[in-house]
């Protein structure tokens, strides 16, 4: 029997009840009918105090799996489980704004003929609303470094029988599932401000700068020696990746006061795809915006 759903929000999560909990609160709370859409929450944290905070939640359009997949393979897995026309990633940490269901569904049903595949940027793009994409490069350009972000993706019912066939990279199996989903199609990036994100610190587990400065654009060098993205494109997204990793240079090697991410050799894995120079630059900038303390640091880094 065909669905009648709409929209599938899904979840997934390693437990993390303290950010679901007031997720699925925003979700619940807005003016919505909820036969047009479907919340689906994967689980594959390590013990059922998720499991239990949900139970209270008896909404007929609610599911909740325990899972055993392993890190961000669990959002694959959230997606296999949608029956809704059109598939959605939503962070664990988001909370959506006042209307946004109604405004997903008015652009499944804007697109559901031509079914485009499409990212959702959250205003990170401009002021464009909508940023139209003749061709899989010119996509991936105008999604730059957000392509690496997991809470933009979304396909439709009809790309699920091809999830299986994906090779997905273990740190990236979102990038993955929207480089190769598709190798042909029509492209739209949502660029509409639709959530704010609860406060992540003590986020961490992995190394920020060998995932980023090196498995990320490890995937762009695939793409550029497929054929699949010019040098030009490769360049510009390196380019404007530069001060996201800048930042984090900041807050995660000088600073400290936020995240648990490793940074074992930073300067090794940044130096990978940037020149010593820009290491250094990344450095100072980060020093000289801070306390003198900070300014011995980039000397004794400099001086080694």
């Amino acid at each position: 029997m065909e669905s009648n759903i709409l929209l599938s929000l899904c979840i997934p999560t390693n437990g993390a009840t303290q950010w679901v909990i007031p997720a699925l609160e925003a979700i619940y709370n807005q003016e919505c009918d909820t036969s047009l859409f479907e919340v689906i929450i994967t689980d594959n944290g390590a013990d059922n105090t998720l499991a239990d905070a949900v139970k209270k939640y008896q909404y007929s359009n609610l599911y909740y799996h325990k899972t055993n997949a392993k890190g961000f393979y669990n959002l694959v897995l959230a997606m296999e489980y949608g029956k809704g026309m059109f598939i959605k990633m939503l962070n664990h940490r988001s909370i959506l704004l006042p209307g946004s269901i109604k405004e997903i569904l008015n652009l499944i049903n804007e697109n559901k003929k031509e079914q485009p595949l499409i990212y959702f940027s959250d205003g990170k793009l401009g002021s464009q609303s909508y940023i139209k994409c003749d061709n899989f490069e010119s996509f991936v350009s105008s999604m730059s470094y957000w392509s690496s972000w997991s809470a933009g993706i979304s396909i439709w019912q009809k790309d699920i029988s091809l999830l299986k066939k994906i090779t997905y990279n273990k740190m990236f199996p979102n990038t993955s599932l929207i480089f190769e989903v598709r190798k042909q199609s029509q492209y739209l990036i949502w660029n509409k401000k639709y959530q704010n994100l609860q406060d992540d610190t003590g986020k961490g587990g992995y190394n920020i700068f060998k995932t980023f400065a090196v498995d990320y654009l490890d995937i762009l060098t695939e793409l550029r020696i497929q054929g699949r993205i010019s040098i030009k494109t490769f360049n510009k997204i390196r380019k404007e990746l530069y001060p996201f990793l800048r930042s984090f240079y900041y807050q995660t090697v000088i600073n400290k006061s936020k995240y648990s991410f490793q940074t074992e050799n930073a300067k090794e894995y940044i130096c990978l795809y940037y020149s010593p120079i820009e290491y250094y630059a990344m450095i100072l900038w980060s020093s000289l915006k801070y306390p003198l303390k900070e300014i011995r640091f980039f000397l004794k880094k400099i001086l080694k």
